[in-house]
């Protein structure tokens, strides 16, 4: 009777733990990047009879196994992918498929691994976790693409400005009517940069005049910067046919101009060589190339994990990408409580990259991932659990009752 209750003992306690593991998944439902766990029984050890060989007159027997009882082989880790959610926060990040965001400290050591993206910014501009742990990642240029393998705490430039790039080019296209009315200019403006990144108007001040006998015109025209003129003076002609054509294009498509304002450079090339004089109504289209000096002015975690900041020109350039890491074996890393882990003997050697490398999966921007517990098969496991812990405790108390009955037999 003393081996059925042990028997029924390890059962209650293999059902105890695996009512842990199951209220421990209920209890996580709602954490970001939480992996379900399940239990896997085990049998104990066997007391075993050998049994018989068949021979002579008789057959053989077979042997006898009276078992012991149960255990938790195993407490396996389900790593699928939970579903994201759409946060609207810009420090959120969501994996889908494999991997790890990483953290460590601002040395880049004591690193540990996490599904939870919902990071915070430090003081001193450091993407973090809610733990304060340094989230890891890569530089990069403007075009996205890594400037190194270093693997580096993501700081963002906020409070921070980018220099401007002067302007190289400009034209202006367009049509300039022949009923100037009572007008004697006619002009349009283009935005042109410095080599410091200053803003300046640079307008093209065309005169009227009369057309020839044969319908002939030519406009003279002069260029000036923020209102005043060029030294030297930049001015031409726009010569046009009766039919509203030009005849000088090719002296009009690099109109050269060389300009000092405030000490800034404007050296440009500018071209007018796509302006019509049809008899209808005045259109202006000018373009030009350059942008101004902006400042940061927001930023955000993007999809694949890029850092992108805007700045107050409209501009959105990535600097940093999110490093991910993957393992051979998931399922051999240390859970550490918080949604971190840390590698195991068992795990493998972390590979790190990025989104998609690696075997890796994607990541999607202002979004969380959620837990992947069904709550509906976890209330199925409860129930189960139960009926088998209670199955057990009914054991013990039949084996006690067959206890006092034979006590009271010696009686």
């Amino acid at each position: 009777m003393n081996q059925t209750m042990y028997t029924a003992i390890s059962g209650m306690n293999a059902f105890q733990q695996a009512l842990s593991v199951t209220s421990n998944n209920i209890a996580n439902a709602n954490t970001t990047g939480y992996k379900k766990q399940s239990v896997v029984f085990n049998d104990l050890l066997y007391q075993n009879t050998m049994g018989s060989v068949a021979g002579g007159l008789y057959a053989g027997t077979n042997p006898m196994s009276f078992g012991s009882g149960s255990k938790i082989g195993a407490i396996l880790t389900d790593y699928t992918a939970g579903s994201p959610t759409s946060t609207g926060r810009n420090k959120d990040a969501a994996l889908q498929g494999r991997g790890f965001f990483i953290a460590g400290d601002n040395a880049g050591g004591n690193i540990v691994y996490t599904r939870d993206g919902s990071f915070a910014v430090s003081d001193n501009n450091y993407l973090t976790t809610q733990q304060g742990k340094y989230v890891m990642g890569y530089a990069t240029d403007k075009n996205g693409n890594v400037l190194n393998g270093n693997l580096q705490p993501i700081q963002i430039p906020l409070n921070s400005a980018i220099p401007g790039e002067a302007t190289k080019n400009g034209s202006l296209s367009g049509n300039i009517p022949l009923d100037w009315g009572e007008k004697d200019t006619i002009s349009s403006e283009l935005s042109v940069y410095d080599n410091a990144g200053g803003k300046h108007k640079l307008q093209v001040n065309m005169k009227a005049a009369t057309p020839d006998a044969s319908g002939n015109v030519s406009y003279e025209y002069e260029i000036q910067m923020d209102g005043k003129a060029l030294t030297p003076p930049v001015t031409g002609t726009l010569n046009y046919n009766a039919q509203g054509e030009l005849t000088n294009p090719d002296a009009l498509k690099n109109i050269q101009i060389n300009s000092t304002v405030n000490g800034k450079q404007v050296n440009m090339g500018l071209n007018l060589s796509g302006l019509t004089n049809y008899g209808t109504n005045q259109v202006f289209s000018p373009t030009s190339d350059g942008k101004g000096a902006a400042t940061v002015k927001d930023y955000a975690v993007t999809d694949s994990g890029y850092i992108a900041v805007s700045y107050s020109d409209g501009t959105v350039i990535p600097v940093a990408q999110l490093a991910v890491a993957t393992f051979s074996n998931e399922d051999g890393l240390v859970k550490m409580g918080n949604g971190e882990y840390v590698p195991g003997l068992s795990s493998g050697d972390a590979v790190y990259g990025v989104a998609g490398q690696n075997g890796a999966g994607g990541i999607s921007g202002s979004s969380l991932e959620g837990s992947n517990v069904d709550l509906s098969r976890e209330f199925v496991n409860l129930m189960t659990y139960q009926s088998g812990f209670q199955g057990n405790t009914k054991v013990i108390r039949v084996a006690d009752d067959v206890m006092k009955q034979i006590v009271n037999l010696i009686q």
